[in-house]
């Protein structure tokens, strides 16, 4: 890894669109693991889909707040019970799907707040992040985000998996037909 003070410089893309994006992380934090991978849904749709461990991790929390929540209901005790419902609505938020296609015949990347048309798309960005814990060893999570041609940009996934997100946004670049600006 590298160290937190390299950082690529917006000028070295030589594109005039890298100097108006930010180049901070636009989700803060991110997974120490692999959460999302790129899933073929045909010869020119692919899918950004969770990985096993990412369901594990989200039906672990679920379990434990279900687990929890039902015992505290039947000692008929209001505590365990209301400590569940946090660890129930976790894994529910990470195990809801949230569909994120990248249709090459329609030429549109298809999201929950709504279609993206790849024509929008001027660059796949890859950044990096140092995430620090307070138990745990700090560790690099990287963010795959898709910037348009104001600048504005639109994250599709954040984690540690850096030769897979490398990998990932090639593949989608190639499938929108614009570059990787790669800082991570």
């Amino acid at each position: 890894m590298r160290p937190a003070a390299e950082v690529k410089q917006p000028l070295s893309f030589g594109d005039p669109v890298a100097s108006q994006t930010q180049w901070t992380p636009l989700v803060k934090g991110g997974a120490n693991f692999t959460t999302h991978r790129l899933i073929d849904l045909g010869p020119k749709r692919v899918e950004m889909r969770p990985t096993l461990g990412l369901k594990a991790f989200g039906g672990v929390f679920l379990a434990v707040g279900v687990t929890v929540s039902v015992v505290g209901l039947f000692a008929l005790q209001w505590f365990p019970t209301l400590f569940g419902l946090p660890f129930v609505a976790v894994g529910v938020y990470v195990l809801w799907p949230r569909p994120l296609v990248f249709d090459g015949e329609a030429r549109v990347f298809t999201r929950r707040q709504g279609p993206v048309p790849f024509s929008a798309i001027h660059a796949v960005q890859l950044i990096r992040e140092r995430v620090t814990a307070s138990e745990d060893p700090d560790y690099w999570s990287y963010e795959l985000n898709l910037v348009l041609g104001s600048g504005e940009r639109i994250n599709v996934v954040d984690h540690a998996g850096l030769g897979a997100i490398r990998s990932e946004a090639q593949r989608l670049a190639g499938l929108i037909g614009c570059k990787v600006w790669d800082a991570a």
